[in-house]
């Protein structure tokens, strides 16, 4: 058996080290190899009961369409760049100025969503480059 300190806040953060969480913590015994993990401490039955499966939520579906948003609008950012460069130089040539025109669509596609839909939302097309 060994000694471990539970984080008081939410009884289930746990450390070997007293001083833990600013001292804001107490003492429970568990069996030496205990490795803790998705279980909180019931400190009136000294108990580490198992936490129930995490169930996804809209929330989380909107959480992932942002981020995806974010990741693709900084992947057009990437190959706009050049040639935003080149139109800012007037040195770009007329394909080149039309991929430009085709990728700042797709760019104002992405911010247009409404991504309260997630996950059912219908992302647009990548422009060819």
């Amino acid at each position: 058996m060994k000694i471990i300190y539970v984080n008081q806040e939410d009884n289930r953060s746990w450390s070997t080290t007293p001083s833990a969480f600013d001292g804001l913590n107490y003492p429970a015994i568990v069996p030496d190899d205990f490795t803790g993990g998705a279980m909180t401490h019931n400190r009136v039955t000294d108990e580490w009961v198992t936490d129930p499966a995490y169930v996804r939520t809209h929330v989380d579906d909107v959480y992932d369409a942002e981020a995806t948003r974010s990741q693709l609008k900084s992947e057009a950012d990437d190959i706009m760049s050049g040639w935003v460069l080149d139109l800012n130089l007037e040195i770009i040539s007329d394909e080149d100025k039309q991929k430009l025109i085709a990728w700042r669509l797709y760019v104002k596609a992405l911010d247009a969503l409404e991504l309260d839909a997630a996950p059912d939302i219908e992302w647009p097309p990548r422009p060819e480059n």
